[in-house]
């Protein structure tokens, strides 16, 4: 029981360094707001299909943590104002009586679950694939730990997994 508290410790320690959502819900509902009184705003993200916006929107959440790995600011300021432009472009394809703030409350959480997605991929990563990377916190576990490990991890992923399931499914009632 101490190796799997430890485990977990280890575990909430590294998530919590790797957790980095581009933007924030706030974000997102001002920007929203925004584009409701800006007649110019040019919706160059609406020409994409609903999943194919998720998807964009999925790839920019990749690719910022990406860009925030390798300190690259001007990239990361950049795969934001894209990934709000995406969730903005999809709040304004659904129908006008869908509250377009809870549509982006989901889209958050969406983003959220792919970050934590994101950090658990990396996390299993460096328990069990990376060569390169024998100072990490979990490559002095003794291999029966290590399978410990692993098992929590695939547990958390199923959970994310399904989680992001569920989101997909909530949001596909805002669709037209």
């Amino acid at each position: 029981m101490n190796y799997e508290l430890e485990i977990l410790c280890k575990m909430q320690d590294e998530i919590n360094r790797r957790f980095r959502v581009p933007v924030s819900l706030q974000q997102l509902l001002e920007g929203y707001k925004h584009t409701e009184r800006d007649a110019g705003w040019n919706p160059t993200m609406q020409r994409k299909s609903w999943s194919g916006t998720i998807e964009a929107i999925s790839r920019c959440i990749a690719a910022f943590q990406k860009a925030t790995d390798a300190t690259e600011h001007s990239a990361c300021e950049d795969t934001a104002r894209k990934t709000c432009d995406y969730a903005i472009a999809l709040a304004h394809k659904t129908p006008a009586y869908c509250p377009r703030e809870d549509l982006l409350a989901l889209l958050h959480q969406f983003m959220e679950n792919r970050t934590y997605n994101l950090a658990f991929t990396h996390l299993l990563n460096q328990v069990f694939l990376s060569e390169h990377e024998r100072d990490g916190p979990f490559w002095i576990l003794a291999e029966s730990h290590k399978q410990e490990c692993l098992r929590i991890i695939e547990k958390c992923i199923d959970a994310i997994r399904n989680r992001a399931d569920h989101l997909l499914r909530e949001m596909d009632d805002y669709r037209l």
